[in-house]
């Protein structure tokens, strides 16, 4: 939870009568739902527009090296940005609901759309003016244990002639809500305590983001150049306060990520063509540095990361025919990481595997997507993706590897009528190897695990069906279950570094550490649900209830045990409960979230830890006395959950002989209650 804390949330607080819908003519397989529909709502943003879409879930996209794989689910004026820094919904809270002449949903395709190699896209169609739109948004927030945080944001936009400009400013802090007050529990397999203290462990982070981008015609065509510059600083401490001193532990953990980037997007026609070309170069930095005081015993555990990506990526599509497109294009990667991690206990170094590591990848790839109507009521996609790369490392890990993977894709969409769909989708996915699987992470207080460099690529077939009935006036109900058959699973494996490799290739359990490994092939099944009920005919006028849950089963088999287990750190069961209700007579709204509680577990050979998060619910009442002006209070996190986090310690192995269950290590932080206020204004 050390970077999943409630800044993001500081940050999409700052962002921001229903019609039946009509598709614009011609375009079969294409919902159009205008401002009207979002009107009882009142939302403010183009993304609080995207949240309320029927039978759509917001996909930000992977955080992958790349640009095709990174792809979301919602483009701007049919185009993807020309950036990876900025995510979806950042660039969406700066669109003024305002602003919005409409929102496409898209399901099969639609000529001139890249479906992004996604089967439902929502296109947000801007106004055209050229007026000067600013936006500035204050919040502060106060949290249960009296601390307080803040966010500003500025945004805005101008038009000149046929050249825009934007621009966004964030600076926002946020507590971590994965920290918090508890007791720290060690118990022996039997359940006799053998330590028993209290801890109080607080962080807190903030995120300093700077945006800016221009857009203006270009030799018959459209270039658009966008710039940002993100800073992440984190921090925080964790006093064990055992009343024996032998017991007593302090722990200070400090994080500093910098990122900065710059894409730019050119297209134009030629002839009967439409040309599209990419290129961004990123460079990233990184440092923490985790001190531990064990009762006198003083550890360190420092980490030092420089990253960089140069992407270039052209496509070129093509409609042969009114019911066929085809889009052909090819992309080249150059990335680059530089790590050192640096280890001591008692001032004396401690030898850790890929302490310094560096990695250079160049990737390249090539690809033809086909999709054609080939009646009203049916779509068909077709498309071969060949994807090769060369991997090497140096440092305290040498290796040179070469991959081709072949990624078939097939997709069909059936829409018997207007309410009714069914898609199916065959597919071969070639995930990207993990940068940061190939550095040492974790903490002293709760484990650390080396790196590796030396990985494959884990891949997987995937065979996918999915039913969407929409009904009433905006309502939407859908199902989606997915097989995947996957190989080169990358999950925890026990690895020895080469100086302490005794003969035989044997390595002494002291010197055994976890790292990231290629373990074989498994399965994983999910099942995804979603309603969307506007509740007019419940009685709760001018209401929206939406609910989505996927739960999911896996099977490998574990490199300690050689018994089948789930894969690490996969959530068995995630779900949300979302409801808002427009007060026009008011000139309000007011919501309520849902976030039930989930699991996860990682299982290394000498441990399994698990986390278990307890429900998180928010409410919030927003006044908005004009469209230019809101005033909203929101209480965060009404529930307190708590978070677990239990580490089941064997000694030696859990699959030697005699190695058994020696211990558990169980932390319960509770995060309480958060009271926010934000005011927005919004000028032109």
């Amino acid at each position: 939870m050390r970077l999943q804390f409630a800044i993001a949330a500081t940050a999409a607080a700052l962002s921001g009568a229903t019609c039946a819908w009509a598709a614009p003519p011609g375009a079969t397989g294409v919902t159009s739902y205008p401002p009207s529909f979002f009107v009882a709502l009142r939302p403010n943003t183009a993304l609080d527009m995207i949240n309320d879409l029927p039978g759509f879930s917001l996909d930000t996209g992977g955080g992958v090296r790349g640009f095709g794989g990174a792809a979301g689910n919602v483009l701007i004026d049919g185009d993807r940005p020309a950036t990876k820094n900025d995510s979806l919904d950042e660039i969406l809270k700066r669109i003024p609901a305002g602003q919005v002449e409409r929102i496409d949903l898209i399901r099969g395709g639609a000529p001139g759309i890249d479906m992004q190699g996604k089967t439902v896209i929502a296109n947000v169609i801007r106004k055209a003016d050229n007026a000067l739109h600013l936006t500035t948004a204050l919040q502060g927030t106060a949290l249960y244990d009296g601390k307080f945080d803040y966010g500003f944001r500025l945004e805005g936009s101008k038009r000149v002639g046929e050249t825009s400009f934007e621009g966004s400013l964030l600076l926002a802090t946020g507590a971590d809500d994965g920290t918090g007050d508890g007791p720290h529990i060690v118990t022996s397999p039997t359940g006799v305590v053998e330590q028993q203290d209290l801890e109080h462990y607080f962080g807190d982070g903030g995120v300093d983001k700077a945006t800016a981008a221009v857009e203006t015609p270009l030799l018959g065509g459209k270039i658009r150049i966008e710039g940002s510059f993100v800073r992440l600083p984190y921090f925080s401490t964790n006093f064990d306060l055992s009343p024996l001193p032998a017991d007593r532990e302090f722990e200070e953990y400090k994080q500093d990520q910098d990122t900065g980037e710059v894409g730019v997007r050119y297209d134009r026609k030629v002839g009967g063509a439409a040309i599209e070309i990419y290129a961004l170069q990123q460079l990233g930095w990184y440092a923490s540095a985790d001190d531990l005081n064990d009762a006198g015993d003083v550890s360190t555990f420092d980490l030092a990361k420089h990253t960089g990506e140069s992407i270039l990526r052209g496509t070129v599509t093509v409609s042969p025919a009114a019911t066929l497109q085809v889009q052909s294009g090819a992309e080249a990667d150059y990335n680059w990481l530089d790590a050192v991690t640096v280890e001591t206990d008692t001032g004396l170094a401690v030898q850790f595997p890929a302490a310094d590591v560096r990695v250079r990848e160049l990737r390249g790839e090539a690809f033809v997507d086909a999709t054609w109507r080939v009646r009203p009521t049916l779509t068909l996609e077709l498309g071969g993706r060949i994807e090769a790369s060369n991997l090497t490392s140096s440092g305290d890990v040498v290796s040179n590897q070469v991959f081709v993977f072949p990624k078939p894709r097939a997709v069909a969409t059936w829409a018997p009528d207007s309410v009714n769909q069914l898609q199916f989708r065959a597919e071969r996915e070639v995930s990207q190897l993990d940068f940061g699987n190939f550095t040492a992470t974790g903490t002293l207080e709760n484990g650390e695990h080396a790196g590796n460099p030396d990985l494959t690529p884990p891949q997987d077939w995937v065979l996918e069906a999915t039913y969407d009935r929409r009904f009433w006036s905006g309502g939407d109900a859908s199902l989606a279950v997915r097989r995947y058959w996957l190989s080169d699973v990358i999950d925890e494996a026990g690895v020895c570094a080469p100086q302490f490799l005794l003969p035989g290739g044997v390595c002494n359990p002291d010197d055994e550490v976890a790292a990231p490994a290629n373990i074989g092939g498994g399965s994983r099944e999910e099942v995804s649900a979603a309603l969307t009920l506007p509740t007019d005919r419940l009685g709760l006028k001018n209401g929206q209830f939406i609910v989505r849950a996927t739960w999911r089963q896996s099977r490998v088999i574990d490199p300690a045990t050689h018994q089948p287990r789930e894969i690490s750190g996969l959530h068995p069961v995630d779900s949300e409960v979302h409801f808002t209700q427009g007060l026009p007579g008011l000139k309000s709204s007011w919501g309520l979230d849902v976030f039930p509680a989930w699991r996860q577990t990682e299982y290394y050979f000498d441990e399994v830890d698990t986390q278990r998060l307890g429900l998180w619910v928010d409410v919030y009442y927003e006044w908005k006395p004009r469209p230019d002006l809101s005033l909203k209070f929101e209480g965060d996190n009404l529930a307190s959950h708590g978070l677990e986090f239990i580490r089941d310690i064997y000694d030696p192995f859990r699959d030697d002989d005699g190695g058994v269950l020696n211990s558990i290590d169980g932390r319960h932080p509770r995060f309480g209650p958060e009271l926010a206020v934000r005011l927005r204004k919004t000028f032109g």
